[in-house]
C-alpha cells in the first residue's frame, strides 16, 4: 500500500495498520490529512489482502480534530463576504470526508486511541466497528464553542441522554466514562497492541460473513436512527455561516484559535444581576 504526506499504512496477515502521521501538529486535521486518511482507506477497502483495519495516531493524540488556523484562513477568504460555507466544505473536503466512508465501509475498521480524540474526529473513532482506548483519553466535542452542537445528538442511541447533554453542552467525555456505558470496547495500558490482537481474530473470519454482518448491523442501526454520525456532521455543518461564525473564524485566522475562543466566550459571559450584586 502507498505511504502518503499524513498517513502511513502498513499491511500484515490481513491487516492494515492506519497511522495519522503529523505528530508536531497532533495530527490536526487539515485538507492534506483528511485526503490522504480517505485515499489509505479507499486503498485499504479494495485491497483483497485487507481484511480489517486498525487506525491509531503518532505522537502525544489520536488527533486535535480540524486544524482550526487552516479552516479560519479557508472562512476568511471564501465565506466570510458571501456567507457561502458550501465553498469551504468544497475545499475540507473535495472528494467527500472519510467519515462518510467509514459509516458504509465494508470491512471492520479498529480504532486505538490515546491522549485526545477531539472534534471531526469523535466522529470519526465512534463510527468505527471496535474502539480501544488507554487509560484517562479525552474525547472532546467542545463545537459549541465554534459554533455548532447539533451533532452530539449522534450519540442519543449509545449514551444515556446525561452523557448526551454533557458531551454536547461541555463537551468532553472520559474514555472510563464511554466503556461504563458500552460505547467503546477496551480501555487498556497500550490500545495498539490489543487493537491489533483484536484485528488478528477478526482477520481470521470469512469475509464473506463479516462484510454480510456489517451489512445487516449498519440496517439494523438505520431502522433504529443509533449511530447517524454522517447525518450529525451534517448537520454541524450546516449550523454555520452567520455573522457571528464569520467573525469567530476571522480572528481565528488573524489571531489564533485561543483569542478567537476568548473573544466569543465574553459575548456570552455572565449578565449583570438586576439592581446590583447581592
Amino acid at each position: 500500500m502507498t505511504d502518503r504526506e499524513f498517513v502511513t499504512t502498513r499491511v500484515s496477515d490481513g491487516v492494515c495498520v492506519l497511522t495519522l502521521n503529523r505528530p508536531d501538529r497532533l495530527n490536526a486535521i487539515n485538507r492534506q490529512l483528511d485526503l490522504d486518511w480517505l485515499h489509505a482507506l479507499q486503498e485499504a477497502e479494495a485491497d483483497p489482502d485487507v481484511r480489517v483495519v486498525v487506525q491509531h495516531g503518532a505522537g502525544r493524540m489520536f488527533s486535535a480534530g480540524h486544524d482550526l488556523a487552516e479552516v479560519g484562513q479557508v472562512i476568511k477568504d471564501l465565506a466570510a463576504e458571501a456567507h457561502d460555507w458550501s465553498k469551504v466544505y468544497e475545499f475540507i473536503w473535495p472528494e467527500g470526508s472519510p467519515l462518510d466512508l467509514t459509516c458504509e465501509y465494508s470491512k471492520p475498521i479498529v480504532s486505538a486511541v490515546h491522549g485526545h480524540v477531539i472534534g471531526q474526529a469523535v466522529f470519526q473513532v465512534l463510527a468505527t466497528d471496535l474502539v480501544v482506548a488507554a487509560p484517562g483519553t479525552v474525547f472532546n466535542l467542545e463545537v459549541m464553542r465554534t459554533g455548532g452542537a447539533a451533532g452530539a445528538a449522534a450519540f442519543s442511541g449509545l449514551l444515556p441522554v446525561k452523557l448526551v447533554n454533557e458531551v454536547a453542552l461541555l463537551g468532553r467525555l472520559h474514555a472510563e466514562e464511554l466503556l461504563a456505558c458500552g460505547s467503546i470496547n477496551r480501555v487498556v495500558d497500550d490500545p495498539l497492541d490489543e487493537a491489533l490482537r483484536l484485528a488478528s481474530s477478526v482477520a481470521r473470519m470469512h469475509p464473506t460473513s463479516v462484510t454480510a454482518y456489517k451489512t445487516a448491523m449498519a440496517e439494523t442501526l438505520r431502522r433504529r436512527d443509533i449511530g447517524d454520525f454522517k447525518a450529525a456532521f451534517d448537520a454541524i455543518r450546516d449550523s454555520h455561516g452567520n455573522d457571528d461564525d464569520n467573525e469567530f473564524w476571522a480572528m481565528a485566522a488573524e489571531r489564533g484559535v485561543k483569542e478567537a475562543l476568548a473573544w466569543r466566550d465574553a459575548q456570552f459571559g455572565p449578565a449583570p444581576t438586576p439592581g446590583g450584586t447581592r
